[in-house]
C-alpha cells in the first residue's frame, strides 16, 4: 500500500468517514475501525490529543497474553478491537495516534501489517517482538504524542521509525492526520520514506 494514500484513507476517515467505503465497520465504546473494500482496517485517533498525553504520561502497563509490558491505555484500545481484526483478516492495518498504537499490538498479534501515524510508544522493554519487522511507524518530530509515555518510563514504539522533520513546526502539537499527509508530500523524513510498505 501507498503510505501517503494510507494516509488520505485515515484523513477522509476522521473528518469524513461517509466518504470511506466501509465493508464492515466497528462502532463501540467511542472506538472506530472500518474495514475498506480493499481490505486496509483503518483505525482513525479521532479527538485525543490533549486526553490522550495525560492518559499517556501515566506509566500504567498491562502484561499481555505474549507475556510482554504494554502500556494499558493502548493495550485496552487493541483488546478491545482484537476480535473484530480477527474476524475479518485485514490485509493491512493503518492507525493514527491511539489507532496506531494499537495497530503496533495487533501487528505483532495478528502477523498483519501496519503502517502507523503519530504513533505513541506502546511497548515496555527492548526485547524484539515477532513479527515487528511489518510494523512501519511514521511520526512527526514536532507531535507531542510520539514522544509518550515519556521516555524515562522505559517505553518504546514497536517496528521501524521514520521522523519528519518540517520546516514549519505546528504551534499546538502537529498530529492531526492532515499534518502528516501535508509533512510526507513536503517534509524531510530521515531515515528515507518508502513509497509503499509490505
Amino acid at each position: 500500500m501507498e503510505i501517503l494514500h494510507a494516509a488520505e484513507i485515515l484523513d477522509r476517515t476522521n473528518t469524513k468517514p461517509e466518504l470511506v467505503p466501509a465493508a464492515h465497520q466497528l462502532d463501540m465504546d467511542g472506538i472506530i475501525a472500518q474495514l475498506t473494500p480493499e481490505g486496509f482496517l483503518a483505525l482513525p485517533a479521532g479527538d485525543e490529543t490533549e486526553g490522550l498525553a495525560r492518559a499517556l504520561d501515566s506509566g500504567e502497563v498491562t502484561r499481555g497474553a505474549s507475556g510482554r509490558i504494554w502500556h494499558t491505555e493502548i493495550y485496552e484500545h487493541a483488546r478491545k478491537i482484537y476480535d473484530f481484526a480477527a474476524k475479518h483478516q485485514p490485509r493491512m492495518l493503518i492507525g493514527h495516534g491511539l489507532g496506531a498504537g494499537a495497530a503496533q499490538i495487533l501487528s505483532t498479534s495478528l502477523d498483519i501489517p501496519a503502517i502507523c501515524f503519530g504513533s505513541p510508544m506502546s511497548l515496555r522493554g527492548r526485547r524484539w517482538v515477532k513479527g515487528e519487522n511489518k510494523v512501519l511507524n511514521i511520526c512527526r518530530r514536532d507531535d507531542l504524542i510520539t514522544r509518550f509515555p515519556p521516555v524515562w518510563l522505559k517505553f518504546r514504539h514497536v517496528g521501524k521509525v521514520h521522523w519528519i522533520s518540517t520546516g514549519n513546526p505546528k504551534p499546538k502539537t502537529g498530529h492531526e492526520i492532515s499534518d502528516y499527509v501535508h509533512a510526507i508530500e513536503t517534509g524531510r523524513v530521515r531515515p528515507s520514506l518508502p513509497v509503499s510498505w509490505i
